[in-house]
């Protein structure tokens, strides 16, 4: 998980500032003029503003998640019990030596329509917490 976070910190870091310049400074100034200080101004201007960038970054990180098969096989080969359903289905159908094709199809499949699921409720979610900020 370490190894995650650190390959794609930089690429959510750079979401985030794309997100931080859309910010028009006017509404900082008139937070100000409200009295909002520094912490109040990030809490109810900057991090609501931000619902869009932080959405981008929950999908894109989670649909990466659910497919991830080439970290786990190069830091691990797939020993110390690290079985993702990309990784059965990899082993499933080239692994062995009688290579179960058909079944490695059918988790592939799985794989497909999981990921739709989880993403597209996580979208539809997401979605909903951007219009009500």
């Amino acid at each position: 998980m370490a190894v995650n976070v650190w390959m794609f910190t930089g690429y959510s870091m750079l979401i985030y500032i794309a997100g931080l310049r859309q910010i028009p400074s006017e509404v900082y100034e008139a937070a100000s003029l409200d009295g909002a200080g520094r912490f109040r101004a990030f809490w109810h201007v900057t991090w609501p503003l931000l619902a869009s960038s932080t959405t981008v970054n929950v999908f894109l990180t989670a649909m990466g998640t659910l497919g991830e098969y080439a970290l786990i096989l190069v830091l691990t080969n797939g020993n110390f019990g690290t079985k993702t359903l990309g990784m059965y289905m990899f082993t499933s159908a080239f692994g062995s030596a009688t290579g179960q094709l058909g079944y490695g199809s059918m988790l592939a499949v799985l794989q497909f329509g999981l990921t739709l699921i989880i993403g597209g409720s996580l979208l539809y979610f997401l979605r909903r917490r951007e219009v009500s900020l």
